[in-house]
């Protein structure tokens, strides 16, 4: 893929979280990488902030947005939104594992979007414990066995 000249800026603050870092990683680099892929001018900002429930890390961009009638469509299974040149080659599964991760995590995530401005997503990290998650993680799997 050919460089877009998008500007890349990372706001860090020290702190600490409690969660898995591996499940994280996965959970944070799927907006980044969308950020990549549907922002054609301007840039991305990965920022961490300390709130008084835990910290946040938030994903700026500016590109294509996404209108609201697909905001809470998004995180669905194999959801593309139709109009966003690019999902042709995905499966439509990007989002939707990030908040299944997330609620297993008990991280609550939260995003918001405007057309042809770009998007914002919030991760707040609370602190994991490690037993409810692995319930969390029990029963998520549950759940997508005894599907229809």
């Amino acid at each position: 893929m050919p460089a877009k000249g998008l500007e890349l800026r990372l706001r860090v603050t020290p702190g600490t979280a409690v969660s898995d870092p591996i499940l994280l990683q996965r959970v944070l680099g799927n907006p980044v990488s969308n950020a990549v892929k549907y922002t054609r001018s301007g840039g991305i900002l990965v920022a961490a902030r300390p709130t008084r429930r835990g910290l946040r890390v938030e994903v700026w961009d500016t590109g294509v947005g996404i209108a609201a009638e697909h905001q809470r469509e998004i995180f669905r299974e194999f959801y593309k939104v139709p109009t966003h040149a690019g999902t042709e080659e995905g499966f439509g599964l990007g989002l939707y594992i990030v908040g299944r991760l997330t609620r297993i995590l008990g991280h609550p995530l939260t995003m918001r979007s405007r057309p042809g401005r770009g998007s914002v997503f919030r991760l707040l990290l609370l602190p994991t414990d490690a037993r409810a998650a692995a319930e969390r993680a029990v029963a998520s799997v549950a759940s997508m066995m005894n599907r229809p």
